[in-house]
């Protein structure tokens, strides 16, 4: 019958009747679909303030309400060209939005991929501040798996832009496991992203150097697709043409053989048929 708040699960050790056991739900979902539902934490009996939501600790009995929620906004279908006009105004913004710094230097990581170099491209195209670019080398990685996941020649691609001075960091034998090995004691739970442990190689070279601001791109693909959604676009449009010739190069990239039957269904017929119908043919099928 204890009730206790605190900023961080860290404070919460040093109480006599805390009891650290293990949230196996919480582990299990993370583990299998890389999900944690909002207040959960991978304690048992420790939840988290969530966002926007006013809490009243009463007789025992803890409730809840929200004070504020973000509304979904109205569904828009743009022409293609407009939707890239669009896409790139709003991109441009909202890096412009976040290196606001007194500093003579702006930070990114760029790791070659499509998210952080446009972060980066975008940084040279709007701010005439000295940009400092980083990406990690792995000194431990055999030279088969290096050449499978070398990027340098896209980093490098980046690297000439304008105001770009990018600087590679040295790895030296760690991994995701190994990083939260030797962190254990610090950490009040588990890192969620297993790709976040090689920032720990960059932030000391940014602070080195006078950074007070880093962007990166990681998890981008989580706000933008592959370009799926324009394939429908246009098998929706029923331009076979254009929608044939970017559905060879997308199964091309996914090493899947092209077939007309496949083209037909999932980018002509599907799209194009109404919602209740293809639910009722998920159902039957």
């Amino acid at each position: 019958n204890n009730f206790f708040i605190s900023t961080e699960i860290k404070s919460f050790k040093n109480l006599s009747i805390f009891n650290k056991s293990l949230n196996y739900k919480t582990l299990y979902n993370q583990l299998v679909v890389s999900f944690q539902k909002p207040g959960e934490t991978y304690f048992k009996d420790i939840s988290k303030v969530e966002k926007a939501t006013v809490y009243l600790y009463k007789n025992g009995l803890l409730n809840s309400k929200k004070y504020y929620k973000l509304t979904s906004l109205e569904k828009t279908q743009l022409p293609y060209k407009q939707t890239i006009d669009k896409t790139r105004e709003l991109f441009l913004k909202s890096v412009k939005a976040n290196c606001y710094s007194n500093t003579k230097v702006i930070s990114s990581i760029t790791s070659g991929g499509l998210d952080s170099s446009s972060i980066t491209a975008a940084l040279s195209y709007i701010d005439s501040k000295e940009i400092n670019s980083y990406s990690v080398n792995f000194s431990g990685i055999s030279k088969e798996d290096f050449l499978k996941s070398d990027e340098r020649k896209y980093i490098n691609e980046i690297a000439k832009f304008k105001n770009v001075y990018h600087e590679f960091c040295i790895a030296h034998e760690d991994g995701p496991f190994s990083f939260q090995e030797s962190f254990d004691h610090d950490l009040a739970q588990p890192l969620l992203n297993g790709n976040y442990f090689f920032t720990d190689y960059i932030y000391p070279k940014v602070r080195q150097n006078g950074g007070r601001i880093l962007l990166e791109g990681i998890d981008g693909d989580t706000v933008l697709s592959y370009g799926f959604g324009h394939l429908i676009e246009l098998g929706r449009r029923l331009e076979f043409f254009s929608a044939f010739k970017n559905y060879q190069k997308l199964c091309k990239g996914r090493k899947r053989k092209p077939t007309v039957y496949d083209f037909l269904k999932s980018i002509i017929i599907k799209p194009n048929l109404p919602s209740n119908v293809n639910q009722f043919l998920r159902k039957i099928f």
